[in-house]
């Protein structure tokens, strides 16, 4: 049988985590919820009556919202708070989610004695800057040029022996 859990790691601060995979109620669920509607109705009135259909949605709308409840929480990582559902909506609200817990978290000193240590696997913040994207590759023994006139071609006719 399938376990109802997935192993993942977490995007922003790597740690290993579990997720559920059911995002929606499956053709069981349906099935238990109608023997469930059938119970209840027989046992509160004593046949079986039309208001098991009702009481049969009731039962389905319950199992789906707490179904895709459990999956999205789930998703929400439990270290660094980091939610890849609010990542793709609105990158700088998951950016500030983040950096709020992380905040929080970095004032407490036991959060680095603790098996989920969200600070464990990140590195440092660094700015990539567009000329360092463009340049080539400069051999070790020679310093890039200050002159930011000059287009790329130029500078690897400078490099050519």
């Amino acid at each position: 049988m399938k376990s109802l859990e997935d192993d993942v790691y977490c995007a922003f601060c790597k740690i290993k985590r579990k997720i559920y995979r059911r995002k929606h109620i499956s053709f069981f669920h349906v099935i238990s919820t109608a023997l469930l509607a059938l119970v209840f109705v027989y046992g509160l009135y004593g046949r079986f009556d039309g208001r098991v259909i009702l009481v049969w949605v009731v039962g389905l709308i319950l199992a789906e919202i707490f179904t895709h409840l459990r999956w999205r929480l789930s998703l929400i990582c439990q270290a660094c708070g980091f939610d890849p559902v609010l990542y793709l909506k609105d990158k700088e609200a998951a950016a500030q989610k983040v950096k709020e817990i992380l905040e929080k978290k970095a004032s407490n000193p036991d959060v680095y004695f603790k098996k989920y240590n969200p600070f464990k696997h990140l590195k440092p913040l660094r700015k990539k800057s567009k000329d360092r994207l463009l340049s080539p590759k400069l051999p070790s023994n020679k310093k890039p040029s200050l002159n930011t006139t000059t287009s790329i071609p130029q500078k690897e006719k400078e490099l050519l022996p």
